[in-house]
């Protein structure tokens, strides 16, 4: 089950790329050598032959990062081809830290989405097929749906959850509630060449406060890491997160749960 790389290993940060030549030769080498240039051609060939020119393409206004990347890049401009990007790839593996825990996701985004995450606080596991969702809780597993108990409820919530934060619609709408996202500059993160942007997308809870927001990009568009810091009045303030994304376009397996069926 997975993507079969290791899920603890960390990302490595370099250092900026200060020289603007460096970095736009560092852009050509990684559009050239980039892996998730396979799985690009892999989801835009329809019927697996390698000559169809279907599928999900990227809009327009994507090209060479945004056309300007000195420019302020608008909100929806940015969540679209972002969103578009992630498409093609189909799969990833995300981590996220925040000084709670630690969780890991197994995500395809198309052509149906697919999800095996494993969270740490509260413990537990989740699937998710399509649009039915499971969650292994102390008691065993308990499947989302409309429901009136607190356990099932909060299962309900959790895997809404991971839906809004994985799959696309929900990773649309988040981005694009930013006006515009401003050029940071560039750095290597991982070993993969990065172009950064701030913004101030809305936070999924309402309520929670984005005191800082930093997405960083790689030269397919696609979502390396995305740095932020929220905070909620009178509860708590500060509070660091950190989204690590690997491994766009490796295939990996999920079953439903033992004695449940897909939908």
């Amino acid at each position: 089950m997975g993507t079969g790389s290791d899920p603890d290993r960390g990302a490595a940060d370099g250092p900026p790329v200060e020289d603007a030549a460096l970095a736009d030769e560092t852009a050509s080498d990684a559009a050239a050598d980039d892996p998730n240039e396979d799985a690009a051609d892999t989801a835009t060939d329809d019927d697996g032959d390698g000559d169809s020119p279907g599928g999900p393409q990227l809009p327009p206004g994507c090209g060479d990062r945004f056309l300007d990347p000195d420019r302020v890049v608008e909100g929806e401009v940015f969540a679209d081809c972002l969103v578009a990007a992630m498409e093609i790839a189909r799969t990833f593996h995300l981590t996220r830290t925040t000084s709670l825990s630690t969780d890991r996701w197994d995500v395809a985004v198309a052509p149906e989405l697919a999800i095996d995450g494993t969270i740490e606080d509260p413990a537990g596991r989740i699937i998710v097929l399509g649009d039915t969702g499971w969650m292994e809780t102390a008691v065993g597993w308990i499947q989302a749906g409309p429901t009136d108990e607190p356990l099932e409820m909060a299962v309900t919530m959790a895997v809404e959850l991971a839906i809004a934060t994985t799959g696309l619609e929900g990773t649309r709408a988040r981005f694009a509630t930013s006006p515009g996202y401003t050029p940071i500059g560039t750095r290597e993160i991982d070993g993969r060449p990065s172009w950064g942007y701030t913004g101030s997308p809305e936070q999924i809870f309402e309520g929670v406060i984005t005191e800082s927001f930093e997405i960083w990009i790689d030269a397919n568009h696609l979502p390396v890491r995305v740095e932020q810091v929220t905070s909620v009045p009178e509860l708590y303030a500060n509070e660091t997160e950190r989204w690590d994304y690997r491994d766009w376009g490796e295939p990996f397996e999920v079953e439903p749960p033992a004695g449940f069926d897909e939908g």
